[in-house]
């Protein structure tokens, strides 16, 4: 008995294969498999990685505002959002994410949807104009990628001057 059957695949991670078929079998032929195919490489494709800039979160609705400016020591939440130029598949892998003023703020893990930010905040932006980008480090399924850079500034914190004086209750002069 001669058949053939033909399909194609869009779910496959960045990689190579080696392709099988195989044939369960009826009441009158006997189950059998192919021979494995030449090997098939599914290259990594183009990513984006986007870049949002948050502040501290509404205390009634819990929303996180945009943050374009703020006093030292202001709340900052970095989230990069990795995708896929296809819509298939989740990036896995590491964002790094880098101030030209204060320098690489760190690495972190992207979670099962493709996306990660900075989980507490940052508090630690010293005073003046900040250009923040993520860098996503690639995997088997997807290029590296860089955000466009985000700009927000930082200025001094408000200080407040008390003086206390003091009298000695025994009258000493």
């Amino acid at each position: 008995v001669a058949g053939e059957f033909a399909s194609s695949i869009s779910s496959l991670p960045g990689g190579t294969y080696t392709l099988t078929a195989n044939y369960g079998g009826d009441g009158t032929f006997a189950p059998s498999n192919s021979a494995p195919s030449p090997s098939i490489t599914v290259s990594a494709e183009s990513s984006t990685t986007n870049l949002t800039i948050l502040g501290f979160p509404d205390p009634l609705t819990g929303a996180f505002p945009a943050f374009t400016s703020g006093p030292y020591g202001s709340f900052v939440y970095l989230r990069a959002d990795v995708s896929a130029q296809s819509h298939h598949g989740v990036a896995t892998g590491t964002v790094g994410f880098s101030d030209t003023t204060d320098g690489f703020l760190g690495n972190y893990t992207l979670n099962s949807t493709g996306d990660t930010a900075t989980p507490n905040g940052l508090f630690r932006f010293s005073v003046g104009s900040h250009n923040v980008s993520a860098a996503y480090a690639g995997d088997a399924s997807f290029n590296s990628s860089t955000s466009t850079s985000k700009s927000f500034n930082i200025t001094r914190a408000s200080t407040t001057t008390t003086i206390a004086t003091t009298i000695d209750p025994q009258g000493a002069t």
